[in-house]
């Protein structure tokens, strides 16, 4: 199951327009089609790495990290666990982040570091991570943030969510 949820993400990244024209991001508004359920999906690419900022049809906003050859090769499928992803916003320190997940396939997981991620992601001009690697060293992967507010809003309301960091 989380093998087709990681292929599906990284369809989207490759199918969905460009937030703006100087903008990386992605951004997709899809409905449920039993329910009419709408959830957005914002994504962006670095080297082999798609991270994706969606409000699933369960209402909740989730942040991803999908590795395209553990996808490819089937290592995404492998048990999940937590791994400390290392990020730096802009020109910050460098912080740990524990993620769920491993094997090319990571989920953030609560309503405080998602939405205090996404407000860093909103508000920087590029972001660094180091990724524990599936096949021995890590990897050191960056995104250009440029477009991220605009793709990141549309998320939140294409879900009717309220945007980190604004009153509406």
């Amino acid at each position: 199951m989380f093998k087709r949820v990681a292929l599906l993400a990284i369809a989207f990244a490759v199918l969905a327009e460009p937030a703006s024209a100087q903008s990386r991001w992605r951004f997709q508004r899809l409905t449920e089609p039993m329910t009419d359920q709408v959830r957005g999906v914002a994504s962006i690419k670095a080297a082999r790495y798609t991270l994706v900022v969606k409000c699933d049809f369960d209402g909740e906003v989730y942040v991803d990290l999908f590795d395209e050859a553990a996808a490819l090769y089937g290592l995404s499928s492998r048990p999940r666990k937590h791994e400390a992803i290392m990020q730096r916003f802009g020109n910050g320190d460098p912080i740990s982040q524990d993620w769920r997940g491993g094997s090319g396939a990571y989920l953030l997981l609560g309503d405080v570091a998602v939405t205090s991620f996404v407000r860093s992601l909103m508000s920087s001009d590029r972001l660094a991570l180091r990724i524990p690697e599936t096949f021995g060293r890590p990897t050191d992967v960056t995104f250009p943030l440029a477009g991220s507010s605009a793709a990141i809003s549309s998320v939140y309301r294409a879900c009717g969510k309220i945007v980190p960091g604004t009153n509406g």
